[in-house]
């Protein structure tokens, strides 16, 4: 498969409060996402997870077919504030 990025059925909780449910989806190589939606929506929750800072109370995160298992200089994140 030509997948960059892949995401499955992730789920993430702070405490009892649940922001993420079942979040699936797949980049494949040459394409570009945006993620939109209101503050709060879980966005940033998506990016942590996949830049490896933050883990998924359940599912898994896959780039370039390897879960990510924590950070790597292999991804960066571009922070909207220092």
């Amino acid at each position: 498969t030509d997948s960059l990025v892949e995401l499955r059925d992730i789920n993430k909780s702070f405490g009892a409060h649940q922001v993420l449910r079942g979040v699936d989806f797949v980049i494949h190589t040459g394409e570009f996402l945006t993620l939109l939606g209101p503050s709060g929506c879980g966005k940033t929750t998506i990016l942590n997870v996949l830049a490896g800072l933050d883990t998924a109370t359940e599912g898994h995160a896959f780039m370039d077919g390897r879960e990510i298992a924590g950070p790597s200089l292999e991804r960066g994140v571009v922070f909207q504030s220092h």
